[in-house]
């Protein structure tokens, strides 16, 4: 019975190192020189964003949703999609 559990205990620590084996080797494995979007990016995007949110272009996308009733799945709102 003891030997059943010290099998057991000899998997799961196997099993769990192999996981953290994988998940280090796949943390350097990814490429460190990704491009990280810098302070003047987001405030270029923001701005451009926040430039197309005109209240008359919100109204009219409101007008065209409601106008007529949708339900999901069904060929209304297909059209509306």
């Amino acid at each position: 019975k003891e030997s059943r559990l010290s099998h057991w205990i000899c998997w799961i620590v196997a099993v769990t190192a192999l996981f953290f084996l994988g998940f280090i080797i796949g943390w350097f494995a990814k490429p460190s020189h990704t491009k990280t979007e810098t302070h003047e990016d987001f405030s270029k995007n923001l701005k451009e964003f926040l430039d197309e949110m005109q209240t008359n272009q919100i109204r009219e996308h409101l007008r065209k949703f409601t106008r007529l009733p949708h339900l999901a799945g069904t060929e209304q709102n297909l059209k509306y999609a």
